[in-house]
């Protein structure tokens, strides 16, 4: 497996291109690739956005911050975007490169239904998810294992071909949500020292991501915000 494109937008010193496109596209070969340049060229630019999508070895805690987002005079970009592009991956490579990147769990639900595609009861299994009103969940994670996971299309119940671009574009949403915090929030920074910090910070995570999976589950994410902070309040309650 190795790097061979990586596409920056409104990071750093590079812009945004016309018409959406990057504002720096560097594609790599297999082996070992030389960057040169003269100082302040972009150079750590580029080194420093491949960490950014893939950390360290060392599990160096490392942040998106302020001065990563572009700048025209005093004009700063509110978003950017770092896109890598990676060939030569096998089957045994992707399990553990999905589970480095923050993709464990949803890594394991396809492999479970990839493994028992030919035994799930497809009727029952849509019974349930309408009963217990998880079926929109189903949907959006299906669309998402398929189009953004290579997840076959076969192998997915409940996930048909023609499925609207609404669906696709929550999917992504959703691909954008799990990049940014991580495996379980990992991708955070969360003071576990410090109990009364800890759980501020955690409510407050909890608040804002409720508010970001709007646009995916209008219906739902208030629900999951309001059952998260009633089991807090009985938490407290019962001491």
């Amino acid at each position: 497996m190795y790097l061979s494109t990586l596409k920056l937008w409104n990071f750093r010193k590079y812009s945004e291109g016309p018409d959406g496109a990057p504002g720096l596209e560097v594609h790599f070969h297999e082996g070992v690739n030389v960057l040169i340049g003269e100082n302040d060229s972009g150079k750590t630019a580029i080194v420093d956005a491949i960490r950014y999508v893939l950390r360290t070895k060392s599990g160096e805690t490392i942040y998106i911050d302020e001065k990563d987002f572009h700048s025209e005079g005093n004009v700063r970009s509110r978003t950017l975007r770092i896109e890598c592009w990676f060939e030569g991956i096998s089957d045994i490579e992707a399990a553990p490169f999905l589970e480095w990147i923050g993709l464990r769990q949803i890594c394991d639900w396809c492999r479970l239904l990839y493994i028992y595609r030919d035994s799930l009861n497809h009727k029952l299994l849509e019974q349930r998810l309408r009963k217990t009103g998880l079926m929109s969940e189903w949907k959006v994670f299906a669309s998402f294992a398929v189009n953004w996971l290579g997840m076959p299309m076969e192998a997915m119940p409940l996930y048909y071909e023609n499925e609207n671009e609404k669906l696709k574009r929550k999917a992504e949403r959703i691909c954008r949500f799990v990049m940014e915090v991580g495996n379980f929030g990992h991708n955070r920074e969360v003071k576990w020292n410090d109990s009364f910090n800890r759980r501020a910070m955690l409510i407050w995570h909890r608040i804002t991501d409720t508010v970001k999976l709007l646009r995916v589950f209008p219906m739902d994410a208030p629900k999951f915000l309001l059952n998260y902070a009633w089991d807090g309040v009985r938490y407290v309650v019962r001491g």
